[in-house]
Order: structure tokens, then sequence, then C-alpha cells
């Protein structure tokens, strides 16, 4: 892309700071519209034909996306690891740093926003049909992790059993690694919990961010985040853009 990411007048209406309009639909629609079209902008007062023209391709870009996804090959442990260090990193800035309740669902937007604006740290790279790989790389290591612990975590619904799987993956490769592998027998659900503590305590020593280990804790174990369905929205969201503009 030739023009900013952030243009000047996005600044004086929604604040300086670009975070607090990032998932804003609002802005994202003028944004949209600025790239394609710049500052001037027909005015058509047909509305009704244009909520039909969008709905039906938000529709047909979905179908075509779902078969897109499924058709993709799922990224290299290698590469899929670092970038899930740098998506843990992220989650724990917005969620935690910066409080933001909806961290997770901005931080998997921002990952995507870096792969399509070549913007991801060093040592990191993805590009923005990999990241459809990464998302479909994250879904099946969730789902690795079914088997090995059903009868190892005890007292959890369906959905509670689901919402934890869907954020251990964010403890990294190793812990990943002993799941598979079946660390802890049935029944074994303490010894389970204590590596879970030792494991997030780790991670965050790494970034340095030690002092959110109750928050960070609490979050794995109880948290309702949808991570697998956020990074696929992600996903879907940057790669149409991408597409559009001729990035991919």
């Amino acid at each position: 892309m030739n023009e900013p990411y952030v243009p000047e007048w996005a600044c004086s209406q929604w604040g300086n700071y670009e975070h607090d309009w990032l998932d804003c639909h609002e802005y994202l629609c003028a944004y949209e519209k600025w790239i394609e079209k710049g500052p001037e902008m027909p005015v058509t007062t047909d509305m009704k034909s244009l909520a039909t023209a969008k709905l039906q391709a938000k529709d047909n870009w979905k179908h075509a996306y779902v078969a897109h996804a499924e058709a993709a090959t799922v990224m290299a442990p290698d590469q899929f690891w670092k970038i899930l260090d740098h998506l843990f990193q992220q989650i724990v800035y917005y969620r935690f740093k910066l409080g933001r309740t909806n961290g997770t669902k901005v931080a998997c937007k921002e990952i995507g926003r870096q792969c399509w604006t070549k913007q991801l740290p060093e040592g990191v790279e993805c590009t923005v049909e990999e990241f459809v790989s990464f998302t479909k790389a994250y879904a099946e290591v969730r789902g690795s992790m079914y088997d090995p612990l059903f009868g190892v975590v005890e007292e959890r619904g369906d959905d509670a059993y689901g919402d934890l799987l869907d954020l251990l993956p964010l403890l990294g490769r190793k812990f990943a690694k002993w799941v598979q592998e079946g660390k802890w027998p049935k029944g074994h659900y303490d010894e389970f919990i204590n590596s879970v503590r030792k494991r997030v305590r780790k991670r965050l020593n790494a970034i340095n961010c030690e002092a959110r280990y109750d928050e960070v804790l609490d979050f794995i174990l109880k948290g309702e985040e949808y991570v697998s369905m956020s990074l696929d929205d992600a996903a879907s969201k940057y790669l149409c853009l991408a597409l559009h503009h001729g990035d991919a």
C-alpha cells in the first residue's frame, strides 16, 4: 500500500492512539473506503440495493473463505510456534497491560494486520496467506489435546472443557508436546494444574511480565476467549483486504 496506515483525519476524529479505534466498525468502514476511493466518496441514496449487495457479498465471501481455509496446508511447526509466541505476547499486552476486555480479539486482529502490512517483529515471518495456515494449525493443536486430557481434567462441562483447550496452546510448544504425549494419567488433575502454573510463570518470565501471573493463570484456566474463532475471523478479514488491494 502506498497510503499511510494511519491517515491524519482518522487521528483527529477517533483519537491519536490507533488502538483506540482499531476495532471500531465505523472507522474501519471509513478507512477502507478512503484507501479504495480517496477522500471524495460518491454519495448514493439507493440504500436498499446497497444493503442487499453488501449482505450477499458478505455471505459469498464467507463460503469462499471456508472452502479456501479447508484446502489450506497446515503451517510447519517451527514457523507456527514462533508466531504463537508472538500471539501470546500480544494477548498479554492488550488483555492485561492495557486492560482491554476484548484484548484477545484485538490481539488476533493485530497479528493479522501485521502480516498484511509486513510489520511483524524481527525473526517472525508470516504472509496473509500463511496466516490462514497458522489459524488452521492452531485449531489442529487445540484438537490434538482433547483425547489426552479427557479424564485428566475433571468436573468441567463440555463448554468449559472446550474453553480450556482453546487457551492451552498459548502455553507453548513444550506444553503442547506434554499433552500430546499423555504426560498426566487420568485422575491426576492436580499434577496437570501444577504444570500449568509453572508453564504460565515461565512464559511470563520470558516476556518480563511476571507481575501478571495471577491474572494470566486465571485467564488460562477459566477464560472464555474463543482464540481459534478470533484468529479465523482475523485471517478472513485480512485475506479479503489483501486480495482486494493486490497484496496476496
